[in-house]
């Protein structure tokens, strides 16, 4: 059996070393929710429906159109304030020693 090699580890700085965002990043997980989750996730509620979770009645591409518009909406809580200033968590508000 040969003798195992060792990998050579570099010993650049870590200033020579960058880092490259992801091409098309946003489109890429956009339209991997769009083709893949937004489908399934419909398709689990409407099979629950089916069960007798909930009404069996309705279709599937009604089901479909509810969640692709849940999946889009933003949740309040990441909203700006109206001066345009972001929103400051609980956790970092807590961690600094402000009132809860």
């Amino acid at each position: 059996m040969p003798d195992p090699t060792t990998a050579s580890v570099s010993t650049r700085p870590r200033e020579e070393i960058t880092a490259f965002p992801p091409r098309w990043g946003f489109f890429k997980g956009f339209l991997t929710g769009v083709v893949i989750e937004v489908p399934a996730i419909a398709f689990a509620v409407w099979a629950l429906a089916q069960l007798g979770v909930g009404n069996p009645e309705v279709p599937f591409m009604r089901v479909l159109r509810l969640t692709a518009v849940f999946a889009a909406s933003r949740p309040c809580s990441r909203r700006r304030a109206s001066d345009g200033s972001r929103p400051t968590h609980r956790s970092s508000t807590a961690a600094a020693g402000g009132a809860r």
